[in-house]
């Protein structure tokens, strides 16, 4: 099924920023304490918000939310944070378990990732089969070689103030990244 065919792909937001807007197609990224309606949407346990071991029935109960929502693209946004949230062994423990909701779902996964980028690369070898993606990406060439390598993609967010590095990173980015025109499918 073709959902909508769109010069521009806002794949990650918290709220409909660009409503109505004929060219940008949104995808919501909706967490449990925040209640939007969306065309389309990602579920997940943001690390900020579990400072506990996510429990067996919240799994499932994502795991049946992802299977049964029709416009849910990917799980997400879900990962690893340095600066804020539970324990590094917490988020990694629950980081994992919905890596492999979506690996079962066979679903991508929409990645946050703050000061933990050595850590997600060990954990990505574990977990090659699913399809990741970081979100607000803003940082370095050596870091982005690396992260395209082990087969996960960024998503740029341009801004006003940016330094030579991320302008580096932009240009060093393979120009099959970006498109004028996109098609998002699903099956």
């Amino acid at each position: 099924m073709i959902l909508q065919e769109r010069p521009y792909i806002d794949f990650h937001t918290h709220k409909a920023v660009h409503a109505g807007e004929d060219d940008v197609m949104e995808i919501v990224s909706m967490h449990q304490h925040i209640k939007n309606e969306a065309d389309w949407l990602t579920l997940g346990y943001h690390p900020w918000w579990l400072h506990e071991v996510l429990t067996k029935e919240a799994l499932n109960e994502l795991s049946t939310a992802l299977s049964i929502h029709p416009r849910c693209l990917a799980l997400g946004e879900c990962g690893l944070d340095g600066l804020k949230g539970a324990t590094r062994e917490i988020q990694e423990q629950n980081f994992e378990a919905q890596l492999a909701i979506a690996r079962a779902l066979s679903l991508p996964v929409i990645i946050h990732c703050v000061r933990q980028f050595d850590r997600l690369l060990q954990i990505r070898r574990q977990w090659r089969d699913t399809k990741w993606v970081i979100h607000g990406y803003r940082r370095n060439v050596i870091l982005t070689r690396q992260l395209l390598d082990e087969g996960i993609g960024v998503s740029v967010s341009p801004f006003p103030d940016m330094n030579s590095s991320f302008t580096e990173m932009l240009h060093f980015l393979p120009m099959e990244s970006f498109t004028s025109k996109q098609t998002v499918t699903t099956e």
